[in-house]
């Protein structure tokens, strides 16, 4: 082994042990029943990627405190969106505070202190891990004052960077195969979720965006937009005729939220939202003997999540309709313990308690 091998050895151990010491404190009482820390290429794994070349992830079960993130039986059928205020652009409640001026990004300040609010959209944080939050807050600030030129396209990928330790990105639970793991940057999606729906709101063209593994808890079926560096980006482009900001805030309260707002220099039309159910599927339970429990006993292993197949349709200020997302949800399917021992029949009169014998009479003679 040469030397630059072994420093690569050494710094592969260094980080597991630091990701297993890390586990102790995210995830409490959960086995790590597999730990994996390393560089991944691009592509190179299934289902909702965690992180892409360049970033690190740490393959870990995430048990106690955990959200499912699974959703009650739907059947298709339309699920009405956040309903919008339309003096804000679609906006449901007044946003943060008007755009600061002297962001660049090829406007002028006077350019930036025309603008107004387009559109905003917020997420509850629903858990309150402090490397997800403190991710969440990270991910808020790299995006918030940032300006989109008429005609520019805004990658969510390229603003934020890798998600890597050394940029203060921390472990955090994400999915990963439709599974929560552990992985540094864990809650950028929700951040990227949450500008996703603002977009929408403010009526303007998605030109990258990718759907979870499995719905969430924090937005509707459909709503949400996945990132991984170097692999799964989300982007969007500025069509109006003027400069573009976005603003993002961690909301504080209970629970705290995410705030991301858009302002122009051109008032947009108010945008509807709602999501369209084509197709739910209900899990199929997969059952296991078990011999040493009785009959009738029954023991959830795993629940079953349903599969949904839905559409985002948006509906302009004329009643016209696009769709403007797309999503497939695949059902899991659960396993329950079944229990086939037979009891011993009981003898007697049906489990009656037996009467009691008189005792004989003396025999006097």
């Amino acid at each position: 082994m040469d030397g630059r091998t072994r420093v690569r050895s050494r710094r592969r151990h260094v980080a597991l042990g630091a990701a297993i010491a890390l586990l102790a404190a995210v995830a409490g009482s959960a086995v790590a029943a597999r730990a994996l820390s390393g560089r991944w290429p691009a592509g190179r794994w299934p289902g909702h990627p965690g992180r892409g070349r360049g970033g690190w992830l740490l393959l870990v079960p995430y048990g106690a405190g955990g959200r499912s993130g699974g959703l009650p039986g739907r059947p298709p059928g339309d699920v009405p969106g956040t309903p919008p205020d339309p003096s804000t652009g679609g906006a449901a409640a007044p946003g943060p505070q008007a755009p600061g001026v002297g962001e660049a990004g090829g406007s002028s300040a006077p350019d930036l202190a025309r603008l107004r609010l387009l559109a905003r959209f917020e997420t509850p944080v629903v858990s309150a891990q402090a490397g997800r939050v403190a991710n969440i807050r990270l991910a808020a600030a790299k995006i918030d004052g940032h300006v989109v030129p008429p005609g520019g396209e805004f990658s969510f990928n390229r603003v934020v960077g890798p998600r890597d330790p050394q940029f203060g990105w921390q472990a955090a639970p994400e999915l990963y195969s439709g599974e929560f793991v552990v992985g540094y940057g864990g809650g950028v999606c929700q951040v990227s979720s949450t500008l996703f729906n603002s977009v929408l709101l403010a009526g303007l063209p998605v030109t990258e965006r990718h759907h979870h593994s499995r719905p969430l808890t924090y937005v509707d079926l459909g709503r949400d937009a996945t990132v991984a560096w170097d692999g799964l980006d989300f982007r969007f482009r500025n069509t109006t005729a003027g400069p573009v900001q976005i603003r993002a805030r961690l909301l504080s309260g209970s629970p705290q939220r995410i705030e991301v707002a858009l302002y122009g220099a051109v008032r947009v039309p108010a945008y509807r939202l709602r999501t369209r159910v084509d197709r739910y599927t209900p899990p199929e339970i997969a059952e296991i003997p078990d011999s040493s429990l009785p009959v009738g006993r029954r023991l959830v292993v795993e629940e079953g999540r349903p599969g949904y197949q839905v559409r985002v349709i948006r509906t302009g200020p004329d009643g016209r309709e696009e769709v403007v997302a797309r999503a497939f949800y695949a059902p899991r399917r659960g396993h329950v313990v079944v229990g086939t021992a037979l009891l011993p029949a009981p003898r007697g009169d049906a489990g009656a308690a037996p009467l009691p014998v008189a005792p004989a009479a003396p025999d006097t003679g």
